[in-house]
């Protein structure tokens, strides 16, 4: 269900917040390369086609959506092979903080504007400490993602993973198709056209606004409590602008 108004400032401060990093662009190409060179056996022009279709069937399905997931593990956080191809890319971002989702770190596709992902948080409840934040870095194609105002009685746990273990908010199911009342909920939004930094305790949900869309998320998580927003966001870009 698309919500296309967005007459908002394009930062939250403490929510989702545009980063002073390197774009690592090269890196994130090479790793696709390398993605979409593992999915398939096909030959060079149906690979290229792959960036328009992708409709092979060995990727991840990411939740509900109807994107596709490349990420460093299956919903059940078993290896999948792509930890391999990200290594090189994630050895620059550990320095920032060990410890990531499996399941949610990596490469997030879609081919279709109409494919967006649904309003929703975001739940690592197994961690020792309790703060987690997304480092989202475009590749290609735009999309937006939109935050509301998230309230206990507005919102609930619909299901588990593979794992038995709840892990997302999302609206109550009279409220998740109700445009209107999604709208009236709407705080405001980033696009993501460089580097940010989105905290996924908020209700948040992304629309597509050129396809295909690329997009590799840092899922981290385990972090300290006195590791707020800011504080990590200062801390990351220190770091990630120091390794070579």
């Amino acid at each position: 269900m698309l919500i296309n108004k967005g007459d908002f400032k394009d930062e939250i401060p403490g929510l989702c917040e545009y980063m002073d990093i390197p774009s690592d662009h090269i890196m994130l190409n090479d790793a696709w390369q390398c993605i979409m060179d593992k999915e398939t056996k096909f030959g060079i022009g149906e690979r290229r086609a792959l960036v328009n279709c992708h409709s092979h069937n060995q990727h991840n399905v990411f939740g509900k959506t109807k994107w596709q997931s490349y990420a460093l593990a299956d919903l059940g956080d078993q290896d999948n092979g792509n930890a391999e191809i990200y290594e090189a890319l994630l050895v620059k971002y550990r320095k920032v903080h060990p410890d990531m989702q499996l399941r949610s770190t990596g490469f997030n596709y879609s081919n279709d504007i109409t494919k967006e992902l649904y309003v929703h948080t975001d739940l690592d409840p197994t961690c020792e400490h309790p703060n987690y934040f997304n480092i989202v870095l475009p590749v290609f194609g735009a999309s937006r993602i939109d935050y509301y105002d998230t309230r206990s009685e507005e919102v609930w746990l619909p299901e588990r993973n593979a794992k038995k273990e709840y892990y997302y908010h999302e609206f109550k199911p009279h409220l998740k198709f109700d445009p209107e009342f999604n709208k009236s909920r709407q705080i405001g939004h980033i696009h993501v056209d460089k580097p940010v930094l989105i905290d996924t305790d908020v209700l948040h949900g992304v629309q597509l606004l050129a396809a295909p869309r690329l997009a590799f998320v840092v899922r981290y998580n385990n972090i300290p409590k006195e590791m707020d927003f800011a504080a990590f966001k200062a801390h990351a870009e220190s770091i990630l602008n120091e390794v070579v």
